[in-house]
């Protein structure tokens, strides 16, 4: 009898935008419009179009809950823009949504999930946690479906310490979307991913390096996260917690697994961190 498997979503949306605050001073990055729309109304749409899938194709998840980590200083803008947006396009989420305020900038997504960790008792947490980026305009619905299926364990014995993230498979007509996303180094005879390298710490040239890149989004045991999260370090160069660390503690230290989608989805892991990425996807909502 095939398990069925709840899973919470965890959007973090809690960075401070430096890189897109001069163009966009007075809004939050995650509520900058894309054609009009905020970005974080496009994820929330997102997945519940995601539910409505799963729906449809009778899989056996359920997504019940979404929290959404944000600034400290802007939780009310967080949520009367939210619900306000909805209203306005008169959508309708099966699922609940709530923010988590986040007291500090410059932390690291470690830090942010951290923070969500300590917001959501265990007790009302879902086996399994869908962690996804704040500033994707363009996630599919499709994709998540995908990374569920391929992810969630089909037997009855959950997986406890399951850790798989999605990689993206670079060419050189998609590096000004990888540019900013880590590389994943590879142990070839596991075939498991021991670390991820990001930008910064990448001496070499991002067009020359046609490899695998971190896409921000995982499918994770709450259980492993909850246990292993507050042990991840800060990192010596930014100083930050980084949840990429985690893939290092999966599988007992060997490492974690990935889900490899080809170059031509790759703006649909377009992150707008800078004004040009907020152009491309400007460029790119327009012709949907």
């Amino acid at each position: 009898m095939e398990t069925h498997h709840h899973v919470d979503v965890l959007i973090l949306a809690g960075g401070e935008g430096s890189r897109i605050k001069s163009h966009f001073p007075t809004i939050p990055k995650p509520l900058i419009p894309v054609h009009h729309i905020p970005i974080l109304i496009r994820i929330l749409k997102a997945i519940q179009d995601l539910v409505d899938l799963i729906q449809h194709d009778r899989l056996p998840v359920t997504i019940q809950q979404v929290s959404i980590v944000v600034p400290q200083p802007k939780e009310k803008e967080f949520q009367k823009v939210l619900t306000t947006w909805i209203h306005h396009l008169h959508y309708e989420f099966t699922f609940t949504w709530n923010t988590i305020p986040q007291d500090e900038y410059g932390k690291g997504t470690g830090y942010a999930v951290q923070t969500a960790v300590e917001a959501i008792p265990s007790s009302v947490q879902a086996p399994y946690l869908l962690i996804v980026n704040g500033d994707q305009p363009f996630l599919s619905p499709t994709v998540l479906k995908e990374m569920l299926m391929c992810s969630l364990p089909s037997s009855s014995h959950d997986d406890t310490e399951l850790v798989q993230m999605v990689a993206l498979r670079q060419h050189t007509l998609d590096t000004s979307v990888t540019e900013n996303m880590g590389r994943l180094e590879i142990d070839e005879e596991m075939q498991l991913c021991t670390g991820i390298q990001e930008a910064y710490e990448d001496t070499r040239q991002v067009s020359s390096t046609l490899g695998l890149y971190n896409t921000g989004m995982y499918i994770l045991s709450t259980a492993f996260v909850r246990r292993v999260v507050f042990q991840l370090p800060p990192c010596p160069l930014s100083h930050e917690i980084r949840f990429t660390d985690i893939v290092k503690r999966a599988n007992q230290g060997r490492g974690c697994t990935w889900i490899e989608f080809s170059p031509q989805y790759a703006l649909t892991f377009l992150n707008v961190n800078t004004y040009y990425d907020w152009m491309m996807a400007e460029h790119m909502a327009q012709t949907e």
